[in-house]
C-alpha cells in the first residue's frame, strides 16, 4: 500500500479537535498501540531499507491484536510503502525476524485516537509515552496515478487549516522511541490500565519508563 504520511507536534490538542468537530469530524475512543521496530544489520537511515515492526493493539476490553508491519520511506517523494499482516504467535514472529538478520532497535508506545476522513484519509492523535504534549499524523492512501508531492502539499494545507504550521510537520519514521530492554525483547508487551496485566510501558499522564532513552528514529 502506498501512502503519504505527515506528522506534527500539536500546539494545542483542544484547538485541533475543536476545528475538526466544527466540520462534523470526531475521533473514536482512544486505544493503546505499541511497536517494536526491527531493522537490518548495518541499517543506514539515509537509504530506503525496510523497517519491520511487531505491533500490539489493545482496544477497550478486547484481547490484544498483533501484526507485522513493513515500512519503506522515500523522503524525496514524500511516500511510504506499507504492508501489514496479522500475527498469531508474537514470540515466534520475533524469532523469525532475528533469524532473518534483523535487530530490535527501538520501541514506541502510544495512546492513540483515530478519525476517518472519507475512504482514503486517516487522522491520528498520539500521546506518546514519556513525552510531553500531543502529536498528530495524517495518512493519505494513494493510487498509482496519484502525485505524491501533491498529496504531501494537500496534507500540509490541511494541517494549516487546523492551526498547525507547516514548520511543525515532518515525514519519515515515528516521532520518538526508547531503547528496548533485554528482558522484554521476545515477549509481547501488555497494556497497563487495559483489560490485561501490563509490564511495559505504562500509559498514564506523567508516567515514565525506567532506564529508557528518548530519541528520534
Amino acid at each position: 500500500m502506498k501512502k503519504t504520511i505527515v506528522k506534527a507536534k500539536l500546539p494545542s490538542r483542544t484547538d485541533f479537535v475543536s476545528a475538526l468537530e466544527e466540520i462534523d469530524f470526531k475521533f473514536a475512543a482512544p486505544y493503546w498501540q505499541h511497536d517494536r521496530i526491527f531493522v537490518p544489520r548495518n541499517f543506514d537511515r539515509s537509504k530506503t531499507q525496510p523497517r519491520l515492526s511487531l505491533r500490539t493493539i489493545v482496544k477497550g476490553a478486547d484481547k490484544a491484536i498483533y501484526a507485522l508491519v513493513l515500512r519503506r520511506h522515500f523522503e524525496n517523494s514524500h511516500m511510504d510503502l506499507i504492508n501489514a499482516t496479522p500475527v498469531t504467535d508474537y514470540a515466534e514472529a520475533a524469532h523469525i525476524l532475528y533469524q532473518l538478520g534483523y535487530e530490535l532497535k527501538y520501541e514506541v508506545a502510544r495512546r492513540r485516537e483515530e478519525l476517518d476522513m472519507g475512504d482514503t484519509i486517516k487522522i491520528y492523535i498520539d500521546k506518546i509515552d514519556t513525552l510531553q504534549g500531543y502529536y498528530a499524523k495524517i495518512e493519505s492512501e494513494l493510487d498509482d496515478k496519484d502525485d505524491t508531492k501533491e498529496s504531501y502539499e494537500d496534507i500540509c494545507e490541511t494541517f494549516k487549516a487546523l492551526a498547525v504550521p507547516k514548520s511543525s510537520t515532518s515525514t519519515g519514521p515515528p516521532y520518538f522511541s526508547y531503547a528496548p530492554t533485554a528482558s522484554t525483547m521476545r515477549s509481547a508487551p501488555v497494556c497497563a490500565g487495559c483489560s490485561v496485566t501490563m509490564r511495559m510501558p505504562v500509559l498514564t499522564p506523567g508516567s515514565t519508563m525506567s532506564g529508557s532513552t528518548c530519541r528520534y528514529l
